[in-house]
């Protein structure tokens, strides 16, 4: 009788009452005897002692060697391959790692010789699975002497390179919704995991997934306490795919945050920082999905009342409004010259007209229309068409809006005619 205690290192056998003790070490096994007992010393190895899972089938040897003194008579020792702690399974079912045929024919160490051994096929499951390092026992006994052992690994040959993320913001719609506009509510996301191909991992592998904050983003997170961002943080979370699934899915809320500032659209990625949970796990890649912010804020331009104006030369004004269109970073002068100062001159509130001014928008007032006159300036000469024309040019600096220009068109109507003047001569 013998009790079977097995660890990651090794197996170890302990017989009853304890006349002796076997240890399982990598691929063979040491027999120690007491001196008092009276029993042939073992030691058990196998040839190859590591398979590839793809390999098909191996033959492999088993070789039992005496330790010490050779034996008298023919030393007969029964087989037998794999044990109920082994790691890898024996048998023809889709969960099985192998098969064997020929594992029962013994070896016989004949009298006098120091070892003797035997040959048996053994055929591993190639199947799909990303498994780890999966082991099995050959073990030897006879009625001369107690079990022995060594152990052969099977070495798995899938490996699933790649785990794709997707998302969908809509589930009502078809297909994966990935935009989002910056003013639109909170919604619930779904994120999928899918694994590429045709491999599985044999056990559950967990991806932590992280919403934002990858390498590449275009958009802020709005930290607690902090400044505010483009959508609100959302905590990382755990996807677990299951043993023998090709995919897992999990949800959570995107909150887009409505501001005023244009950003043009923005993007922010779902993602994994870390590889997939697990030995095997170690070398997956995970190919992040991404989310489009769309910006509803006018891009940076000015926001004109009037884009064509009419006054008379004989001190007629009009008016036109200026704002910007979407928030400035900062402080944005915007200045506004006449093409022709003898023809109209600017002016704001009851200011002197002249050939230019200037405007002046913080992060505060932006959006508050400024009202500029233009006024005609007159002169004694009857002009072709009876009119004139001058541009006001707007072009800005600062806050974002140093390339933004503008331009509004003045009609000067002209109040001169030709004729004679007479007075009378006498």
């Amino acid at each position: 009788m013998f009790t079977l205690i097995a660890s990651l290192a090794a197996y170890v056998y302990r017989f009853l009452p304890p006349i002796l003790t076997v240890v399982f070490v990598t691929a063979s096994l040491a027999v120690s005897l007491p001196a008092a007992a009276q029993t042939p010393q073992i030691e058990l190895s196998v040839t190859p002692s590591e398979i590839d899972e793809g390999a098909g089938a191996t033959q492999v040897t088993v070789t039992a060697t005496l330790q010490g003194s050779t034996w008298s008579t023919d030393l007969v020792l029964t087989t037998q391959v794999g044990f109920g702690v082994d790691t890898a399974t024996k048998g023809t079912g889709p969960d099985a790692d192998y098969t064997v045929s020929g594992a029962e024919a013994g070896i016989t160490i004949p009298a006098g010789a120091a070892s003797g051994s035997f040959t048996f096929t053994l055929t591993p499951n190639d199947d799909n699975l990303v498994e780890d390092v999966e082991r099995l026992a050959v073990l030897v006994s006879s009625d001369e002497t107690s079990s022995v052992g060594a152990i052969i690994r099977i070495r798995d040959n899938d490996l699933v390179k790649n785990i794709t993320l997707t998302v969908d913001l809509d589930s009502t719609t078809a297909g994966n919704q990935t935009a989002i506009a910056e003013n639109a509510s909170a919604v619930t996301a779904t994120v999928t995991a899918t694994v590429e191909g045709v491999l599985r991992f044999a056990d559950a592998r967990t991806a932590r997934v992280r919403v934002g904050g990858a390498p590449g983003d275009t958009t802020t997170r709005t930290i607690a306490g902090g400044a505010s961002g483009d959508f609100a943080r959302v905590p990382a979370f755990d996807l677990t795919i299951p043993a023998g699934d090709a995919s897992a899915t999990g949800t959570f809320t995107l909150t887009p945050n409505d501001d005023d500032e244009y950003e043009g659209d923005e993007t922010l990625s779902v993602w994994s920082s870390r590889p997939l949970s697990g030995r095997a796990g170690d070398k997956v890649e995970i190919a992040p999905a991404v989310i489009t912010l769309t910006d509803d804020d006018a891009g940076f331009t000015f926001n004109l009342s009037e884009s064509a104006l009419a006054v008379a030369e004989a001190s007629g004004a009009d008016d036109f409004t200026v704002s910007l269109a979407s928030a400035p970073s900062s402080t944005v002068t915007v200045t506004l010259a006449s093409s022709d100062d003898t023809a109209a001159k600017l002016h704001t509130g009851s200011g002197t007209p002249m050939a230019a001014i200037t405007l002046t928008f913080t992060t505060a007032n932006w959006s508050v229309a400024q009202t500029v006159t233009v006024t005609g300036v007159n002169d004694d000469i009857d002009n072709p068409s009876d009119s004139r024309s001058a541009t006001v040019s707007l072009s800005a600096s600062g806050g974002g809006y140093g390339a933004v220009t503008g331009s509004v068109t003045v009609t000067i109507t002209d109040d001169d005619a030709v004729g004679f003047t007479l007075s009378e001569n006498t």
